[in-house]
């Protein structure tokens, strides 16, 4: 559970607080490596999640 915690963290202090890769890897101690993993997980998962909530959006249209 920790590291989601910290996958959570490193998402917020780059997307909403708009720190550095480098800084954030500074201010929680890990690599920059350590920093660029949860975010680049992160955003092949939004990624994947919005193409097939834009499929289910298409589906829906068309329905109407």
């Amino acid at each position: 559970m920790e590291f989601y915690n910290q996958q959570r963290l490193v998402l917020i202090l780059s997307r909403q607080l708009n720190m550095s890769n480098k800084d954030i890897a500074y201010e929680m101690g890990l690599s920059i490596k350590g920093v660029e993993a949860p975010i680049t997980k992160a955003l092949k998962h939004l990624s994947k999640e919005l193409k097939y909530a834009g499929m289910l959006l298409m589906i829906l249209l068309d329905k109407m």
